[in-house]
């Protein structure tokens, strides 16, 4: 596939290369997926919120966006940490004009990304043609062509390789799901506390090499 996606759970990943292992996801801001490279376009965060839901964080092109359960079915959206606010279903939010229109009345052509809901699943659009669906207890992130062996997170880094899938910042071997939540968790503000994590890493020729192909 030219596409590919990831999928993650509060108890699975699974990942661009079509791996799948288990976790235990905290309510520590942690990395799922992001471009890594000079000039990153984007990057998606999640956590265990109060409600033992998952919360999610969107960067895009420089811009914020949370989007936070509030209840079992209700959620507060929240753009570059501006007010609140929610939509309802089959609304959509157009960035930068803020707008919010209903049932495709007004769509609107030209926006660095918007927020759609059906049903009971969020999706955002970028104009990078990276989107996210996500519906309080998955996410879904389907990443563009170009960034194919510029990913990192727990999402792995989308090189077509099954091999070494599991790799922390360093890029070194990790052994489980739970060391690479606890390797890629973001103490940021809004996280609680992060994982401890010691396991003595060391930079791997095999693991760059694999990471470069």
């Amino acid at each position: 596939d030219i596409l590919n996606y990831c999928t993650a759970s509060n108890e699975h990943i699974r990942t661009y290369d079509n791996v799948t292992y288990s976790y235990e996801m905290h309510d520590c801001w942690t990395l799922v997926s992001a471009h890594c490279a000079e000039d990153p376009e984007y990057a998606v965060f999640m956590k265990k919120d109060d409600n033992k839901q998952m919360a999610l964080m969107v960067f895009i092109g420089g811009h914020k966006v949370e989007i936070l359960p509030s209840s079992s079915s209700r959620y507060d959206i929240i753009v570059n940490e501006g007010e609140m606010f929610d939509i309802s279903k089959d609304e959509t939010y157009y960035f930068p004009s803020q707008n919010i229109v209903a049932n495709g009345d007004g769509a609107e052509k030209s926006y660095m990304f918007k927020i759609y809901k059906w049903e009971g699943t969020f999706s955002i659009d970028s104009f990078l043609r990276m989107t996210v669906h996500y519906d309080g207890s998955h996410v879904n992130i389907v990443a563009p062509p170009h960034v194919k062996g510029q990913q990192c997170g727990m999402c792995g880094d989308f090189n077509r390789d099954h091999r070494y899938e599991m790799l922390g910042p360093q890029e070194c071997q990790l052994r489980n799901g739970n060391e690479m939540a606890a390797t890629w968790s973001w103490g940021m503000e809004g996280s609680g506390e992060c994982p401890s994590f010691e396991h003595e890493c060391q930079f791997s020729e095999d693991n760059y090499y694999v990471k470069q192909t």
